[in-house]
């Protein structure tokens, strides 16, 4: 048995596991909604004097529907409200949506539908009206007519996003309704960021990610779509999907490195890319990685900003080793000969893995060369973390003191 789209039910059911309960949300906000604009005693003031104004029956009709238990006489009342609020006033939105959502609690789906339909052909902001759409064409195995109404939710009623973009990311883990929601993506609503947000800092599927960051077609130029895009590659390598993530990466023209380089940027004298396959820095205040101008020999390399007895990572940046050996070689200074400081190099596999190659770095009096080999195993380590490391033997709270620097990272093949 397959949904209407072609999309075999049973993925549809565990998309309905995931999204059940927006018609519960529905009851609710509209409950919400009645409480802060008139409250109890605010709403039976009103019905007293005004016993036949549109907004009170509604609004009367809605606190019955919304009432627990629902009682067959609590709806029969909603449903007598709603229908005189309307006779009131046709326009009464939330007259409209009360009597559609009491048709259908009693089983008139058809008539309760269609009070439902003229509900949102008066106004598309009414949440609850776009909520009991979501669950319905969930119900019915309707990817497009949910998303549709996801849309237009998202869009007209700032509430929505704290109750449907949760929703949306959990949904998201389902291919098929990936594919789709990329594709409503690529038409750029104005939820489209809010949302990439939200799947960089909670999804579930890295190929998804992928095709919502290909479908919104993301300017890395642009500074908070690049902080967007930048959070969505991270998130990417976290869930494990290396692959796709240095792909999509690639797909918005950063450069390579040259020939068999396998490191970027690794003498520190381009601009700073972003994402986890450049180098990124530590930025603490008693321990900071800085770029700046070498003390001999010109260019620029890679020093410490850091608090007497400060120790840790100052740099990092992802790599995509094939399995084999290799060469690491680097340039190492420190024209202080401060030998209390020190920088190290670690290789190890990401995600917590085996560590490939480790060196403790002495500061030194002049500019010196350092190498050493390692190698990468097969599958078990598909993705490598290279970091720079920090450690200081001085006092903390003593005088700082000049600190080592490092150039020229490089790792060729063997």
């Amino acid at each position: 048995m397959t949904a209407p789209l072609g999309i075999p039910v049973a993925k549809w059911a565990r998309a309905a596991a995931i999204l059940v309960g927006a018609l519960i949300l529905a009851w609710v906000a509209q409950a919400s909604t009645i409480a802060t604009a008139l409250g109890a005693r605010r709403l039976a003031s009103t019905l007293s004097w005004w016993p036949s104004g549109a907004e009170g029956l509604a609004a009367a009709a809605a606190n019955q529907l919304a009432a627990t238990p629902r009682t067959p006489a609590r709806l029969a009342e909603a449903e007598a409200l709603a229908r005189r609020a309307l006779r009131r006033d046709p326009a009464s939105v939330v007259a409209a949506r009360t009597l559609g959502l009491a048709l259908v609690e009693r089983g008139d789906r058809d008539r309760g539908e269609a009070m439902l339909r003229y509900a949102e052909a008066l106004s598309r902001r009414d949440l609850a009206t776009q909520l009991y759409f979501i669950e319905a064409n969930v119900q019915r195995n309707d990817i497009a007519g949910a998303l549709r109404h996801y849309d237009r939710a998202l869009r007209t009623s700032p509430r929505a996003r704290d109750i449907l973009l949760p929703i949306l990311v959990q949904a998201s883990s389902d291919t098929d309704i990936a594919r789709s929601l990329a594709a409503l993506i690529g038409q750029h609503p104005p939820w489209r960021n809010t949302f990439l947000i939200a799947m960089a800092q909670q999804g579930s599927s890295a190929a998804a990610l992928e095709q919502f960051v290909r479908a919104a077609r993301l300017d890395p130029d642009e500074p908070g779509e690049r902080r967007i895009f930048s959070a969505a590659l991270q998130r990417m390598v976290t869930l494990g999907g290396y692959r796709a993530a240095y792909q999509l990466y690639e797909a918005l023209g950063r450069p390579a490195p040259t020939g068999k380089e396998r490191v970027r940027n690794g003498g520190f004298e381009d601009a700073d890319g972003f994402g986890p396959f450049d180098w990124s820095y530590a930025s603490r205040p008693a321990l900071a990685g800085v770029v700046s101008v070498r003390s001999e020999g010109g260019g620029r390399a890679l020093t410490v900003s850091a608090s007497p007895g400060a120790s840790g990572e100052v740099a990092r940046q992802l790599l995509l080793l094939p399995p084999g050996r290799y060469r690491l070689s680097y340039e190492l200074g420190n024209p202080a000969a401060n030998d209390r400081a020190r920088l190290g190099v670690k290789i190890g596999c990401a995600g917590g893995g085996a560590t490939l190659f480790e060196a403790p770095i002495a500061g030194a009096a002049d500019a010196r060369p350092d190498a050493g080999t390692f190698a990468v195993p097969t599958a078990a380590c598909p993705a490598q973390l290279l970091s720079i490391r920090y450690a200081s033997d001085e006092e903390p709270g003593g005088t700082a003191e000049p600190t080592p620097w490092i150039d020229n990272i490089s790792i060729h093949p063997l």
